[in-house]
């Protein structure tokens, strides 16, 4: 297989002529690479109305890596999709215990109030601007962690040439990935707040005053963001020279829990949260080469109190090299099996339907009324999935369900009422 039919597989999964083409081109051909099988499945997987049989094969070649996490996740897919699977079911059961998040057991203690969290991968150039409008925070009690992933040492020679004793920079003796890089950065961290900067974005020198200033003086919020531009440009020796700029469309006008489940619209350059928060939630997914930061937002979704500024304060600058503008395919593909593992609480609400369909009614009644016990954790998605399944069990114990899923319901209604009247008066405004 060429490699530009490969990429144009993952860049353009919906053209189905080059779907075919490479469906030929594999099948016709001996040797596979791991990522020529794994675009494969994820193509086949894409076209395919059994989408369970193809999530079993790609759980079993990331089990195969490894990725015990996301293996398991596409297991649950697999099984809610299709649930009369009995191997999958004792393979999904046996793999439960490894399937958990990395737990942040060795964080260092508190010593300032930022850590800014950078790795970077052979962006020699592009740095330079991100670093320094690090530095040229207005707010001052920061560090800047830079985290080299295995990439070249001409980094370290930009890092040095700032002279600022801000800036700790470590290099990984492999590349460990995105996520790896920046859970390498957070076990550094000595800030009581926990900041992210991809090698390529910025911050406006009022980024860490603002979020800082606002995280202070709302102490029961957790995770704090803001707004960035997204900003279109390329490189031009040794500067990014921008096209044009637009704000995040599908954005809520303040922080929506169930939206967020559904896309992600919070920028990791835009967030701002407490150290602390990460000893109960875990750290990034190093199974994921991409949405890595989405997964983890939801998580703290589960658990922890958001606020939305709307404020802008940086620029998401993206180009024809960014990971996000050249695998469409594998973004649809976590982001479909990601989003399905928390709409069924995390794979619960499988378990729990096996466990009744197969009449083991004390393990199902163990999952449901644990879940009852902690139905502020469940998404809206998990709960209608419970109300569906609470006729199996006594009425009187599923009182809180039936409750808290009238009270979601009117929050909505009320949700949607005050966003069309905030989108009226702004019209009127407008008109003014």
């Amino acid at each position: 297989m060429g490699e530009s039919l490969f990429q144009q597989a993952r860049s353009n999964p919906s053209d189905e002529l080059i779907a075919r083409r490479l469906f030929h081109d594999y099948e016709a051909s001996k040797e596979h690479d791991q990522d020529y099988v794994l675009t494969y499945l994820q193509l086949k997987w894409f076209y395919s109305h059994e989408k369970w049989k193809y999530l079993n094969e790609i759980a079993k070649l990331y089990m195969s890596a490894g990725k015990y996490r996301i293996a398991y996740m596409c297991l649950i897919s697999s099984l809610d999709a299709n649930p009369i699977q009995p191997e999958i079911f004792k393979l999904t059961e046996s793999s439960k215990k490894r399937s958990g998040p990395i737990m942040a057991d060795g964080l260092r203690e508190d010593k300032l109030s930022v850590s800014v969290i950078m790795p970077t991968y052979n962006r020699v150039s592009e740095i330079k601007e991100s670093i320094r409008s690090v530095l040229n925070q207005s707010f001052k009690d920061f560090e800047l962690i830079i985290v080299n992933d295995g990439g070249t040492d001409a980094v370290k020679a930009v890092v040095d040439s700032f002279c600022s004793a801000k800036i700790k920079y470590f290099k990984l003796d492999h590349n460990k990935g995105l996520a790896g890089a920046l859970n390498e950065g957070i076990l550094r961290a000595e800030g009581k707040y926990i900041a992210y900067l991809d090698d390529d974005d910025v911050y406006y020198p009022d980024h860490l005053a603002t979020l800082v200033g606002l995280i202070e003086k709302h102490p029961n919020c957790d995770l704090i963001y803001s707004n960035a531009w997204w900003y279109s440009g390329e490189i031009n020796g040794d500067a990014f020279v921008g096209k044009s700029k637009k704000l995040l469309g599908r954005r809520p006008d303040r922080f929506d829990k169930e939206f967020l489940f559904w896309i992600n619209y919070i920028s990791t350059l835009n967030v701002l949260h407490k150290k602390e928060c990460l000893r109960t939630t875990g750290l990034f997914n190093e199974d994921l080469n991409m949405l890595m930061d989405w997964e983890l937002w939801l998580r703290f979704a589960l658990e922890h109190r958001f606020y939305q500024l709307n404020s802008i304060t940086g620029e998401y600058r993206f180009k024809g090299n960014n990971m996000s503008t050249v695998d469409e395919l594998t973004i649809a593909f976590l982001a479909k099996v990601i989003r399905r593992y928390y709409e069924v609480n995390c794979g619960k609400i499988v378990f729990l339907k096996h466990y009744l369909r197969e009449d083991q009614r004390e393990k199902a009644g163990e999952i449901y009324y644990d879940t009852l016990l902690h139905l502020d954790y469940c998404t809206r998605a998990a709960k209608k999935e419970l109300f569906y399944i609470s006729k199996e069990f006594p009425y009187w114990k599923s009182r809180k369900l039936y409750v808290n899923l009238s009270v979601d319901y009117f929050k909505a209604k009320a949700k949607r009422l005050f966003s069309f009247l905030l989108k009226k008066n702004r019209k009127e405004d407008l008109y003014c």
